[in-house]
């Protein structure tokens, strides 16, 4: 066949040359397309993630993030746990509702007060837990703010309703790590959440000692009275009871409904 009689033949495959060149420019670009759709929606959902359903502060996701990239130890001095007090009691009177109602109120004083006045980093990971990172500078201002927290009212349905918070923190120290400065607060909580609505302790060893020498009993209800009675008894008795209302002096032959927590 003459070069000449191959011409037709040669311009016909060079046009389908040049036609499936371009589809398949068109599909990398479809592709390309969709592919920085589904980024923007991945980003999105770990976005979404991060932040709590329930306040304006991080989530659990977000709070185990910071530990994992913080390797820089200036970048927080202070670990605080904060826990509801009363929190079950509140739901079972006013609804779970409530419950969450109270939850975004303080999420959002957490937020006014620590994040905003003090520059603190602020997340909600569970339940009525809340965990807060300072800088020591700034933790003399905190103390001033957690004293706010004796009273967090907000409105449910037409009514005011009151809760309250408790804090523990402690101070970040050479070659401690973040879970157990996270756990030494957690236990500092729990010694402030004896002394009242807006106190707050520092952990220290005579405050684990102590830890470990009691059991809390939570929420002791006595019939006679309607007492509802939170209190320590020594860890050591296997099965701790308060048989006689500190409040009416009424004695019980049954041990009353209780909450154990060690």
């Amino acid at each position: 066949m003459s070069l000449f009689n191959s011409l037709p033949q040669l311009e016909q495959a060079f046009r389908d040359l040049k036609d499936n060149f371009e589809k398949s420019v068109s599909v990398l670009r479809s592709a390309e397309e969709s592919v920085s759709v589904l980024q923007a929606a991945v980003q999105s959902v770990i976005q979404t993630a991060l932040v709590d359903d329930k306040t304006p502060l991080g989530s659990d996701l977000a709070l185990q993030q910071t530990f994992s990239s913080t390797t820089d130890e200036g970048s927080f001095d202070v670990v605080v746990f904060g826990d509801l007090n009363r929190f079950k009691r509140l739901s079972d009177r006013f609804t779970h509702t409530a419950g969450d109602a109270a939850l975004r109120r303080v999420g959002t004083m957490i937020e006014e007060l620590f994040v905003k006045e003090c520059g603190a980093q602020a997340f909600h990971p569970s339940g009525d837990e809340f965990v807060i990172l300072l800088k020591r500078e700034v933790l003399e201002s905190f103390k001033t703010y957690a004293k706010s927290f004796a009273k967090c009212a907000f409105e449910f349905e037409g009514q005011q309703i009151k809760t309250a918070m408790s804090f523990g923190y402690a101070v970040r120290q050479a070659e401690i790590d973040f879970d157990t400065l996270l756990n030494r607060a957690d236990t500092a909580c729990q010694a402030a959440k004896r002394l009242g609505d807006g106190s707050y302790v520092e952990w220290t060893d005579e405050i684990e000692i102590e830890s470990k020498s009691f059991v809390t009993l939570r929420d002791v209800h006595y019939p006679t009275c309607r007492a509802i009675i939170t209190c320590d008894v020594p860890r050591q008795i296997s099965q701790p009871k308060i048989n006689i209302c500190p409040v009416c002096s009424t004695s019980l032959t049954d041990q009353p409904s209780q909450s154990q927590t060690p």
